[in-house]
């Protein structure tokens, strides 16, 4: 049990059961107690007032015995009818089946007799004494009784579970007052280390007046200081990346210069300075690219784009490229589908992979490249793209996508790489709505994996699978 929902839910509904349990055990049926000596208690006490109240009808009259009936409901409690034989009041009152069945009994039996469990009030009856003509029986309605003397088991466990069900309502809502806006800042919290530096927790966190609330308004204010610093970086790349073009045209068109004048012994150096230059307009391009899509400025038209027909086609010239360098490129697997997006982007993003494999690949090795369709919400296009190098250390799988990240001197520095290309590769797949991972294979090498969402209603069920010309 690792929710801290379920944990507070449990503990305190736990303790609200142990509550309940207490009460019932503290107030319940005294040790000892019998509903029969409840019976003969009253059915006793009946056989005096009855005999008292039949005793003023005689003597006194009416009017009086009416007044000893409500003297006597006012200081016991007993609400007192006299049967006769026919089972009629001798005063009229209404009398209902109840009480008329539980005087039937008491005539029959000759003793008290007790009916605990017919509506909210018990009912006693006991035989009086036999007159000339007549034989009554006394019955009272006991206003107040002392149920825990006679109550039912069954109503007793309705009300304890009716008890422990109320406190298990008022125990779940507790618990989601309290976990809900963790829930809320938890999501807040994935989704700014997603890249998402709008992430907020919302109004219904941030207004609360206590330690969560307090919690939620540090987070805003952290995750507003994150945006600003990033923002702040970022504009400081596009500035500088703005500001070196200039020169670097400027170097270049001196250079042009130069080596129209430089003699014979100085072009090799000139050259030298010629190819620098351009790396440094390539990295600054680059880098301008990177900021334009991290800012989510697409420079083009989506679309809906036939994957499978790219891939044969990255793939063609993929394998053009790596025979030049004694390796080979091949196409495994190649399913039809089609996504939404810019062209010009997808292809750039994908031709980044797979040149970085190619890179990383020994001579006389072969990079693999797939497109499957995955079934799941909506569908996905899968583009796997593989290596056979040394791969990357585990720990850095995750950050190997950063710009500027070098997973080891060896593997970037020696095939040239600025660590821009991967980075670039994913905002790319991200501004699609896709997201890359990188996994080392059991039998060495690396695997890149793109994700893209499929595009709506043109998804066919048919496959192809194919590999570019051999």
């Amino acid at each position: 049990m690792r929710s801290l929902f379920f944990k507070l839910f449990a503990w305190f509904w736990l303790a609200n059961i142990l509550t309940v349990g207490i009460l019932v055990v503290a107030i319940g049926p005294p040790r000892g107690a019998k509903p029969d000596q409840f019976r003969a208690m009253t059915g006793d006490a009946l056989a005096v007032y009855g005999g008292q109240g039949l005793e003023v009808l005689r003597v006194q009259g009416p009017t009086s015995y009416d007044s000893f009936r409500s003297d006597l409901e006012e200081r016991t409690g007993f609400r007192l009818f006299i049967v006769d034989e026919a089972g009629v009041d001798v005063r009229g009152h209404d009398l209902a089946p109840a009480a008329r069945e539980v005087a039937q009994r008491a005539r029959s039996s000759g003793g008290s007799e007790l009916e605990p469990h017919r509506g909210e009030e018990p009912i006693v009856a006991r035989r009086g004494t036999r007159e000339v003509d007549q034989e009554y029986v006394y019955v009272a309605r006991l206003r107040g009784p002392p149920s825990r003397f006679f109550a039912s088991p069954y109503r007793t466990l309705v009300r304890v579970l009716a008890a422990v069900t109320m406190a298990g309502l008022l125990c779940y809502g507790l618990a989601h007052y309290l976990t809900a806006p963790m829930r809320n800042l938890r999501c807040s919290v994935r989704e700014l280390a997603g890249g998402n530096l709008d992430a907020r927790v919302g109004s219904g966190v941030e207004s609360r007046r206590d330690e969560i609330g307090d919690l939620g308004r540090d987070f805003n204010f952290m995750a507003e200081r994150i945006e600003s610093l990033v923002s702040s970086q970022r504009r400081l790349v596009l500035d500088m990346s703005h500001e070196l073009r200039s020169p670097l045209a400027r170097l270049n068109l001196a250079l042009g210069l130069a080596v129209q004048r430089a003699g014979p012994d100085a072009r090799s150096a000139l050259d030298r300075i010629g190819r620098e230059a351009e790396r440094l307009n390539d990295l600054i391009e680059r880098m301008l690219v990177l900021s334009r899509l991290e800012h989510r400025e697409t420079a083009g038209e989506c679309i809906d784009v036939d994957v499978a027909a790219m891939m044969c086609d990255i793939a063609a010239d993929a394998q053009f490229e790596a025979r030049a360098h004694h390796r080979d490129a091949k196409l495994v697997r190649c399913d039809y589908c089609v996504v939404s997006g810019v062209p010009h982007l997808l292809r750039s993003a994908i031709d980044n992979v797979v040149r970085n494999a190619l890179r990383h690949t020994p001579e006389d090795t072969t990079v693999e490249m797939s497109l499957e369709v995955v079934a799941g919400s909506g569908g996905s296009a899968a583009i796997r793209v593989r290596d056979r190098g040394p791969g990357v250390p585990d720990e850095s799988l995750e950050w190997m996508f950063r710009p500027f990240c070098r997973v080891g001197e060896d593997r970037n520095r020696r095939t040239g790489g600025v660590g821009l290309g991967l980075a670039i590769a994913r905002q790319a797949v991200k501004l699609h709505g896709g997201g890359m991972l990188a996994s080392n294979a059991p039998d060495g090498g690396l695997i890149v994996e793109i994700i893209l969402p499929l595009s709506e209603d043109r998804r066919e069920p048919h496959g192809k699978e194919g590999s570019a010309a051999s």
